[in-house]
């Protein structure tokens, strides 16, 4: 009930930081009806452990995604989630320096991407 009436206002975005985000975008995979995806440090795979990668999914993702990870994020190695994200119609933002935890003076940065992707929904 509470879905229904968030999607009755306007667009409804699902999403969320690590863990979180890979499990909305396991819902979004599996068909959940939303606008739009939004991944913040999105863990593609283990530390250490590149080849393990957590994408199967996300080619049956059919919303806009918007991505963001550190260029120093060990959960998520910048060459292989580049290609990972050639499977769906999702945008990559690269916050540079920041590990798997961002930092505070990242969030304007954040902040400004994601209210231009917005505008393109």
């Amino acid at each position: 009930a509470t879905v229904e009436k968030a999607r009755g206002k306007g667009k409804l975005l699902i999403g969320g930081r690590s863990m979180g985000g890979r499990a909305a975008s396991m819902l979004a995979a599996d068909g959940f009806r939303c606008d739009g995806l939004l991944l913040f440090a999105y863990p593609l795979h283990p530390a250490g452990k590149p080849e393990k990668l957590r994408d199967a999914h996300l080619a049956d993702i059919r919303v806009p995604v918007l991505c963001f990870n550190g260029t120093r994020d060990e959960l998520c190695r910048r060459d292989l989630m580049e290609k990972a994200l050639e499977k769906l119609s999702g945008r990559m933002h690269w916050l540079e320096g920041a590990t798997h935890s961002f930092r505070a003076r990242d969030y304007p940065e954040i902040a400004a991407v994601t209210a231009e992707w917005l505008s393109g929904l």
